[in-house]
């Protein structure tokens, strides 16, 4: 992530790769990795729902 972008996003960010690896590893858990391992088909709204989500859940613990 972009350091110049997120302190222009008004979260409150100190460590961007890990927040980065955050917010990826928590979309792949929904989205990639049943796909990839057979686990269950991911429908488009349950796909729109994991990144809706996510954003919520990754803006919510970076507030100021």
């Amino acid at each position: 992530m972009n350091r110049h972008c997120h302190a222009r996003s008004g979260l409150k960010i100190t460590d961007a790769d890990y927040a980065a690896k955050q917010f990826v590893y928590q979309l792949k858990s929904f989205t990639f990795y049943p796909l990839l391992y057979g686990f269950e088909e991911v429908s488009d709204t349950a796909m729109n729902r994991a990144i809706e989500e996510t954003v919520m859940m990754f803006v919510a613990r970076y507030q100021p």
